[in-house]
């Protein structure tokens, strides 16, 4: 209700943060179609904020406007742009971080490099099948801890 509250609020910067928060929460579902609205909004500031958000979210119906971002006027808002499309991953942002990588614009190429690795982190199935979690019964017969009194 509180991020509510402060997107609907006059103050510019209240509406920022509120769109922060919606990143942070983790709430796709209840955000994703404010995040993506304010990616095209004309302010630097907010397009930045809704394209971290929408990484944050991990948001997959963003990939597309965000792959328009990548053109942005704003170098800071490209940057994001970058990151947040290696946090959301599947194919069409890959395919975008790979046309950054072989595009002009240098001053994305690390941070796409980056984007890359961590959407190829995410994409792989890790094996936990290697490991032995058999239970243990020694661990019932671990002495437990004595509390301690203050004494005066």
């Amino acid at each position: 209700q509180l991020i509510t509250q402060a997107y609907q609020h006059a103050n510019d910067r209240l509406k920022l943060s509120a769109v922060f928060a919606m990143g942070r929460s983790l709430d796709a579902e209840r955000w994703g179609s404010i995040v993506l609205e304010e990616l095209a909004a004309p302010d630097p500031e907010m397009r930045y904020e809704a394209a971290r958000a929408a990484g944050e979210l991990e948001y997959a119906p963003a990939v597309r406007k965000l792959g328009e971002l990548l053109d942005d006027v704003d170098e800071e808002v490209q940057l994001v742009t970058v990151w947040s499309l290696g946090q959301i991953g599947g194919e069409k942002a890959r395919q975008l971080l790979v046309a950054v990588l072989e595009s002009d614009a240098e001053h994305l190429h690390e941070e796409a490099e980056n984007a890359l690795a961590e959407l190829e982190f995410k994409a792989d199935n890790l094996d936990f099948t290697m490991f032995d979690f058999e239970d243990d019964d020694e661990e019932d017969e671990k002495p437990k801890r004595k509390r301690r009194r203050d004494e005066d």
